[in-house]
């Protein structure tokens, strides 16, 4: 599944701090707001996403 993920935080476990992750993964959702497509993109899926309220 390695191959799918856009960010792993499992760093944290290996020592890595929360606010460093942190700052990483601000940076890549950034990154992908400003157009860098995904792995799911890259991989083809087009599925949408969508949360709701109930």
């Amino acid at each position: 599944m390695k191959f799918n993920l856009d960010f792993d935080a499992g760093r944290i476990v290996e020592g890595a701090t929360i606010a460093e992750v942190g700052a990483e993964l601000l940076e890549k959702v950034v990154r992908i707001a400003s157009g860098e497509p995904s792995r799911a993109e890259l991989l083809g899926h087009d599925e949408l996403f969508c949360i709701t309220r109930i």
